[in-house]
C-alpha cells in the first residue's frame, strides 16, 4: 500500500474500531485539547461539498440517514490528508503512529472514527473519489453504515507528493451539537438587500461559503493509471484441460459447451450414457479464504459458514474481542474469550457479516467451507 505513484485506496480496517469498542465499554471520552491535529484551514470547498451531496443521496437511497458535517472530523480528515501527502505514505496508521481511533480523540471527537483514504494525481474531483470507494466492498460498506451519524471530507493537492490529490473521509457515530456544518447550499448572504438607509455602510460579508479555493486542478503527470487498490483479486477458475477429440462426430447439442468448460465425451449413438468424469473442483476450494489480523482493531467480512458459534474463536489465544452490529434492535454485540458467559452477547458469526475483531498478535484466520 506505502509508495505506490499512481492511484491507491485504503479501507479503514483498523479504523473505525475504537469507536465500536469505546462504545461498548463505557461512556464516550469527553473531548480533549488538541494533540498534533492543527490545520490552517479545513472549510469544506465546491468539490468536497458535492461529495458530501453525492454520499447523502446514496445513503438515503439504500434507506440510510444523512449525515451532518462535523467540524471536528473535518480538522482530522484535513490533517491526515497532508500528512499523506506532505511525508509521502499511504496508510492509516499516520507519521505518528495514529491509529485513525486515536488521531480521532487527538482531533477533540469524542469516541473513535471511521476512515476512507483515496489518492491519485487525477483524483481532483468528489465523483471520481466516490465511484472508487463505491466500487470498493470495504469502502462502500462505510459509506453506507447505518450507525455513522457524521463525516469530515477532506480533498487536498500536495506539490511534489507521490501521489498528488489526496482524500479522506472520517466517519463518526456522534452528532457535535453546536458544531458549524457547512451546507451544500450557499448561503445568500452576499447579496445586500438594497435598503434605503443614507448610511451605505456595506456591511462584510460573514466569512463567505467556502468555495474551491483557486486549488488548479492540476493534472502533474499525464499518466493516472488509476488502480484502485484493494480491488479483490478475482478467485482463478480453474483452467479447462481441453480433451483432444479428433472425432468427426457432429454433436447436435454442442458438445463443448459445458459448465467450466468441462470436457465432455464425443457424441456416442448408443443411448447408454457415459458416467459423468469427476466434477471440476468449484474455484476456491483449494485454497480456503483467509484473512491475516494484525494487533489491535480489525474489519473483517466472515467469508465462512452461516450460523456459525462465535465461540469457536477461542482456539485463537490471539483474538480477545469479537463486535458485530445488530442492525434490529440497534446496538453492538460483543464476545470475548476471558468474559463470563452472562455478558457474552455476540453468539453466531453470520455469512457476509461484517465483525470488528480485537487481536493481541499477528494471526490468520481461515474461512473453512
Amino acid at each position: 500500500m506505502v509508495g505506490q505513484r499512481t492511484a491507491a485506496l485504503a479501507f479503514g480496517a483498523v479504523a473505525f474500531a475504537l469507536l465500536a469498542f469505546a462504545s461498548l465499554t463505557g461512556p464516550s471520552t469527553p473531548a480533549r485539547a488538541l494533540v498534533n491535529c492543527d490545520v490552517s484551514d479545513y472549510s469544506l470547498d465546491s468539490e468536497e461539498l458535492a461529495f458530501l451531496a453525492l454520499i447523502n443521496q446514496y445513503r438515503s437511497e439504500n434507506g440510510r440517514g444523512t449525515l451532518s458535517v462535523s467540524t471536528t472530523l473535518n480538522r482530522m480528515a484535513h490533517w491526515m490528508a497532508w500528512d499523506l501527502g506532505t511525508n509521502g505514505y499511504f496508510s492509516h496508521t499516520d507519521s505518528l503512529g495514529r491509529m485513525p481511533y486515536q488521531r480521532a480523540q487527538d482531533c477533540g471527537y469524542p469516541t473513535g472514527a471511521g476512515e476512507n483514504l483515496a489518492a491519485g494525481q487525477s483524483w481532483d474531483t468528489a465523483l471520481e473519489a466516490f465511484n472508487a470507494w463505491k466500487n470498493s466492498p470495504g469502502h462502500n460498506q462505510n459509506m453506507l453504515a447505518s450507525y455513522y451519524v457524521a463525516i469530515g471530507i477532506a480533498r487536498v493537492y500536495v506539490p511534489g507528493s507521490p501521489l498528488g490529490w489526496y482524500w479522506v473521509t472520517n466517519f463518526g457515530t456522534v452528532a457535535e451539537g453546536g458544531g458549524s456544518n457547512p451546507t451544500p447550499t450557499p448561503t445568500p448572504t452576499n447579496t445586500p438587500t438594497p435598503t434605503p438607509t443614507p448610511t451605505p455602510t456595506a456591511s462584510p460579508s460573514a466569512s463567505p461559503s467556502p468555495s474551491p479555493s483557486p486549488t488548479p486542478t492540476p493534472s502533474p503527470t499525464p499518466t493516472p493509471t488509476r488502480t484502485a487498490t484493494p480491488t479483490p483479486t478475482p478467485t482463478p477458475t480453474p483452467t479447462p484441460t481441453p480433451t483432444p477429440t479428433p472425432t468427426p462426430t457432429p454433436s447436435g447439442s454442442g458438445a463443448g459447451g459445458g459448465f467450466g468448460g468441462g470436457s465432455m465425451p464425443p457424441a456416442d449413438p448408443s443411448p447408454t450414457p457415459t458416467p459423468s468424469p469427476t466434477p471440476t473442483p468449484t474455484p476456491g476450494r483449494d485454497t480456503p479464504p483467509r484473512i491475516s489480523l494484525r494487533p489491535g482493531p480489525n474489519l473483517v467480512t466472515w467469508a465462512g459458514e452461516d450460523k456459525v458459534p462465535v465461540s469457536q474463536l477461542a482456539t485463537m489465544p490471539e483474538i480477545a474481542m469479537v463486535y458485530g452490529w445488530d442492525a434490529a434492535r440497534q446496538q453492538w454485540l460483543r464476545w470475548g474469550s476471558g468474559l463470563p458467559a452472562w455478558a457474552n452477547s455476540l453468539r453466531e458469526l453470520e455469512r457476509g457479516g461484517a465483525y470488528w475483531i480485537i487481536a493481541t498478535a499477528n494471526a490468520t484466520l481461515l474461512f473453512e467451507e
